[in-house]
């Protein structure tokens, strides 16, 4: 992962979002669906110079949730399901609420605060 027009400046987290995970698959309403958290990443830093083109963004920070593949149930009829990918600055100073750690590791329906009833999160 990086960028090819210029090095980035500071720090920065990277998250992998599966949208559509139907909520039955974890005890939620038929008909529902909830996010999962395939990945989150902290602490990316730009490489100053490019190579082959790319400025390369790399990590030393311990995962919070490591990257997990895709491999959603069966569903009939057939779903196709949205994943985003989201890279944003990190603050300074930055620290994951130890609160919210059970949840990222978790990661089904962590992000579910805002979605309508029935969401199984």
């Amino acid at each position: 992962m990086g960028t090819s027009d210029e090095a980035l400046k500071g720090t920065y987290n990277f998250f992998v979002i599966n949208l559509d995970v139907p909520g039955s698959f974890v005890g939620g309403a038929a008909g529902t669906r909830v996010t999962n958290l395939h990945c989150l990443l902290t602490g990316f830093t730009s490489a100053t110079m490019a190579t082959n083109g790319l400025y390369t963004l790399a990590t030393k920070d311990t995962s919070l949730k490591a990257c997990v593949g895709p491999g959603p149930p069966a569903e009939t009829p057939p779903y196709a399901h949205k994943h985003v990918e989201l890279l944003y600055a990190e603050p300074g100073g930055f620290k994951v609420p130890s609160a919210q750690i059970s949840s990222i590791s978790k990661g089904i329906g962590m992000l579910c605060g805002g979605c309508k009833a029935g969401c199984a999160g």
